[in-house]
């Protein structure tokens, strides 16, 4: 892939591509990457699946995650018989 440098990003614009990486929790690599393919029409379908479960994120207690881990433990199970 290519690499771009950008010379001389105004202090507003700098400051709002900070605040959005820190907002969404990524670097801000990917938070340029992804603002420019929102910008320019560019189909992400892997950022897309993931802003479509967004309001889920976080949703879980510790208990509730805890429970659902035990509950499906035996789905991570590998039975070598099969292989």
């Amino acid at each position: 892939m290519k690499s771009i440098t950008i010379h001389n990003i105004d202090t507003e614009t700098a400051n709002l591509i900070e605040s959005k990486a820190k907002e969404s929790g990524l670097s801000l690599n990917k938070t340029i990457k992804m603002l420019l393919h929102k910008a320019l029409g560019i189909s992400n379908s892997q950022q897309q699946n993931k802003e479509s479960f967004k309001q889920f994120f976080g949703v879980w207690s510790q208990e509730e995650f805890e429970q659902f881990e035990e509950n499906t433990k035996d789905f991570r199970k590998v039975d070598q018989n099969d292989w």
